[in-house]
């Protein structure tokens, strides 16, 4: 399962978890099944919320959980409708956020869920 964090800067597994995904410069891609990672740039640089194409971002990668800070209800929709998993990261680096995900202690969000919704109980079924 390939993982995908918005970061400002690429300071690899300890790049901090970038506030929101369409202006994010890059994404930690991180191999779940191997652990491997690397750092690609963001393909599709938005300026207004809600109108970047967010499966543009990620050029040819295959990503299939996004785990971010921040994202509009368009960019959520465009990367649900493609089958990505969208994950509410917590406090912390994209390595701890990793722990979080595989302790299934991270929010999965919808459109009702991605505004700070405080009464969430649900987790992620991510493997």
């Amino acid at each position: 399962m390939l993982l995908a964090f918005p970061v400002e800067t690429n300071n690899g597994l300890e790049s901090e978890i970038y506030g929101n995904f369409g202006d994010a410069t890059g994404f930690i891609l991180f191999n779940n099944e191997t652990e491997e990672h690397r750092y690609i740039e963001n393909k599709h640089l938005c300026q207004k919320p809600n109108e970047c194409d967010p499966m543009q971002a990620f050029g040819d990668e295959q990503v299939n959980v996004v785990i971010l800070s921040g994202v509009g209800p368009e960019p959520l929709n465009k990367l649900q409708n493609a089958g990505i998993q969208v994950v509410r990261a917590n406090i912390g680096n994209v390595y701890e956020n990793v722990g979080f995900l595989r302790d299934g202690r991270l929010i999965c969000l919808t459109n009702k869920l991605s505004c700070g919704d405080k009464s969430i109980t649900c987790m992620c079924d991510c493997e």
